[in-house]
C-alpha cells in the first residue's frame, strides 16, 4: 500500500526565512513551488540527498493553514506518503472506517493527493500522494 515517505510538511511564517536556514545551513535546494488555487497558502518543496521537506506558508488570515500557524507557529504539519494506486487506497481506508478530509483525490501538478483526517490517525495529518497517475 505505502511505497515510501514522500516528504514532511512544515508550516512556517516565512518560506523565505526558513529557506535561508535550510539551504544555507543544511544544504537543501528548492525543487518546486506552488500556490494554492484559492490563494490561502503557498508551498515550496526542498530536497537534499532524496530527503524532502515541504514548507507551507499561509497567505491570508483565514483557512486551515492560517489557523494551524496561529495556534502552533512553525512546526510539523503533515506526513506525506507515496502510494501506488490512490483510489484503491482510498477504497481500502473507507472499508476500514478511516475518515478523509476530502471525498476524493485532487490533481496537484503531476500527482493525485488526498488527506487522511487526523482524527483517524491519532492526531497526525497524513497526506497520500500518487505520482504521475494514469489518466
Amino acid at each position: 500500500m505505502i511505497k515510501r515517505i514522500d516528504h514532511i510538511g512544515v508550516v512556517v511564517g516565512s518560506i523565505r526565512d526558513m529557506m535561508k536556514t535550510l539551504s544555507g545551513t543544511l544544504g537543501f535546494a528548492e525543487t518546486m513551488s506552488l500556490k494554492d488555487p484559492q490563494g490561502q497558502f503557498r508551498s515550496s518543496l526542498l530536497e537534499v540527498n532524496g530527503a524532502c521537506i515541504e514548507l507551507v506558508e499561509p497567505l491570508t488570515d483565514e483557512g486551515p493553514v492560517a489557523r494551524f500557524f496561529r495556534e502552533r507557529g512553525n512546526c510539523l504539519h503533515h506526513l506525506s506518503l507515496e502510494v501506488e494506486d490512490i483510489e484503491g487506497v482510498v477504497t481500502l481506508l473507507a472499508q476500514k472506517g478511516i475518515r478523509l478530509v476530502n471525498q476524493k483525490p485532487e490533481i496537484v501538478g503531476e500527482m493525485k493527493t488526498i488527506f487522511v483526517h487526523p482524527g483517524s490517525t491519532g492526531g497526525l495529518l497524513v497526506e497520500l500522494v500518487e505520482k504521475n497517475p494514469k489518466k
